[in-house]
């Protein structure tokens, strides 16, 4: 019987998934997505190294365990701060790779709180 509720779920998820246009929804978002220390180090990553990375691979770069990893991406997702680039199967299963959001990119607090410099300094 839960896996008559499970899709539900996912339906209602994906539809939460709408991208605010509100600014101060924005930047709570971003509040949301680092306020914990390895979604800082994860978007970190995603903006030095500027390509789509699996969580498999972050969980390698970092050497944290891949379902704490996966965890951590999927908050990054949900709050848009990166975004699916490309899936790519992988021995019966699908390998999703994301990337920073162009949003997170061009967000000046969001940059200098990962030290990292600014696109306008």
């Amino acid at each position: 019987m839960k896996k008559d509720r499970r899709p539900a779920r996912r339906r209602a998820a994906a539809a939460k998934a709408k991208k605010p246009d509100d600014p101060q929804a924005v930047n709570n978002a971003f509040v949301a997505a680092l306020n914990h220390p390895t979604r800082r180090e994860l978007l970190k990553l995603y903006l030095e190294k500027d390509a789509a990375l699996s969580p498999k691979e972050l969980a390698e770069l970092t050497g944290e365990k891949l379902p704490t990893i996966s965890y951590h991406v999927r908050v990054l997702a949900d709050k848009n701060a990166i975004e699916l680039a490309e899936e790519e199967p992988v021995r019966g299963s699908v390998a999703h790779f994301y990337r920073a959001t162009a949003l997170t990119k061009s967000t000046p607090w969001v940059l200098e709180s990962l030290d990292l410099q600014s696109p306008r300094s």
